[in-house]
C-alpha cells in the first residue's frame, strides 16, 4: 500500500506542477499511468485475498465433514476401514479401548 500512496502523492504533485505549466503533459500522463497501475495491482491483490479467504473457509467446512469423532477418549485397538473406503455414518469404523 506504500507504493500506491507514493504514486498517488507523486501524481498529485505532478498535477499541481502541470497546472502551473512546470511539467510536460507527458510527465502528467506518465504519473497518471503509474498511479493507475498501482491501483489495479492493489485491487487484484485484494480480490485474490478475498478469494483465498473464501477457499480457506470452504476447505475448513469440508474438513469438518470428514472428521471422525468419538464420544469417549481411549486408544484405537481395531480398525475396520482403510483409506479410500466409503463408509456409512452409522457403521463402526474402529474399536476404541480405554
Amino acid at each position: 500500500m506504500g507504493e500506491l500512496a507514493s504514486a498517488s502523492a507523486a501524481l498529485k504533485r505532478t498535477q499541481e506542477l502541470s497546472d502551473q505549466k512546470q511539467v510536460s503533459a507527458e510527465e502528467l500522463v506518465r504519473a497518471e499511468r503509474i498511479a493507475k497501475a498501482m491501483q489495479v495491482t492493489l485491487d487484484k491483490a485484494q480480490t485474490d485475498l478475498a478469494l483465498a479467504k473464501t477457499q480457506f473457509e470452504a476447505a475448513k467446512r469440508e474438513l469438518r465433514l470428514h472428521l471422525i469423532r468419538t464420544p469417549n477418549s481411549g486408544t484405537v485397538s481395531e480398525i475396520h476401514a482403510k483409506v479410500g473406503d466409503h463408509v456409512q455414518s452409522s457403521g463402526p469404523l474402529m474399536v476404541i479401548s480405554d
